[in-house]
């Protein structure tokens, strides 16, 4: 299964909203792999086969991203 978008549910398990479609672009996914929100409510995505990170608001609008396979340990 190839999942494209991500949902987001408050902590009762009640469902927000959702965002993104399957692709490469800004708010797109291919696989997303790991998901993290820091203190800001920004949202970080391991987006496995696009081989990047990217970064999004708490309201799923995008902010960055970081591209490229990575060398090494860690």
């Amino acid at each position: 299964m190839e999942l494209g978008f991500l949902s987001m549910y408050d902590e009762y398990g009640d469902y927000l909203t959702s965002w993104g479609s399957t692709r490469t672009g800004a708010s797109q996914f291919w696989w997303p792999s790991t998901v993290r929100v820091d203190s800001y409510g920004d949202v970080y995505v391991s987006d496995f086969r696009n081989n990047r990170i990217l970064k999004s608001d708490s309201n799923g609008n995008f902010v960055r991203q970081w591209r490229g396979n990575g060398v090494g340990d860690g």
